[in-house]
């Protein structure tokens, strides 16, 4: 199990499970011995973007640092998320995943009652169901069978080849255009732009790099500016299901945004909004 699926299996458990966990780390007849008191405080959380290393926010969270040692384990602080040490403290933690996993096997009728509902609410036209990080033509046949209508990052070729086929759009992050990769080893937003096969560009997270990805598109050649443009207003609004907007055309609503092109990021000099009636004002 790797340490990614470990931290999301902690981030799931409810409190109770953390104690059964706490406990099983020091069994086996381990004496723990607490060598300084938990220290606890508030925390600022942080997350760093990949594109310019930028830095946001996201609030406080309150901490607890003990500091133990036990026969089985070196001393050592306790840090959320990090590896159990010791031979005891692995065998239980692996034992408590399995469970977990085990838990959440046996709750898979509930996903598929959830599933089945969204499908009849996408089928009668009240939502549109996204499949997020489709990996393969088989799970787009699966998202069409079950009601939806775009493919959200497709993490292959050969599933955004497959959704296209299907007459729905395909949905990339701007990130990963900037990047020109995907972090993670998936598919290029750039490549997958290239060959045609991608109908919307999502902020995803990081707003600002929407009008930067359409521009650098257009700079770099795997799109025209308007067809780059076209990616981050119009294909936005049909992923949506909003077909009256985000077009500069008769009868259609569009605001009108004026920007120069610059880096790392293209200012924004004004926006126009439309009327009610569809007219910029």
């Amino acid at each position: 199990m790797s340490r990614e699926h470990r931290c999301a299996l902690l981030a799931e458990a409810e409190r109770a499970e953390l104690i059964e966990l706490a406990d099983a780390c020091i069994a086996d007849g381990a004496q723990v011995r607490v060598l300084v008191g938990p220290e606890v405080g508030c925390v600022t959380a942080q997350v760093r973007e990949p594109v310019l290393e930028q830095r946001f926010l996201l609030g406080d969270v309150l901490a607890c640092r003990p500091r133990w040692s036990s026969r089985a384990t070196a001393a050592g602080p306790c840090v959320s998320g990090g590896r159990p040490r010791g031979r005891a403290g692995r065998r239980g933690a692996r034992r408590r995943g399995d469970r977990l996993i085990e838990d959440r096997d046996g709750r898979l009728d509930v996903r598929e009652e959830a599933l089945e509902w969204l499908g009849e609410q996408a089928g009668a036209g009240r939502i549109r169901l996204l499949g997020h990080y489709p990996s393969s033509p088989q799970e787009i046949e699966e998202l069409c069978e079950r009601g939806g209508s775009v493919a959200e990052f497709p993490t292959t070729t050969a599933a955004a080849k497959a959704t296209r086929e299907h007459g729905m759009p395909v949905v990339m992050g701007a990130p990963n255009v900037l990047r020109g990769h995907s972090h993670n080893g998936n598919a290029s937003g750039r490549e997958l732009v290239g060959r045609g096969l991608v109908t919307a560009l999502a902020s995803d997270y990081l707003p600002s790099g929407l009008l930067s990805a359409a521009l650098l598109l257009a700079e770099d050649g795997p799109a025209s500016l308007p067809e780059a443009v076209g990616l981050v207003t119009g294909g936005a609004a049909d992923v949506a299901g909003l077909p009256d907007r985000d077009r500069l055309a008769p009868g259609l609503r569009a605001d009108l945004v004026l920007a120069e092109p610059g880096r790392p990021w293209p200012v924004v000099a004004a926006v126009l909004r439309a009327a009610p009636g569809g007219d910029a004002a």
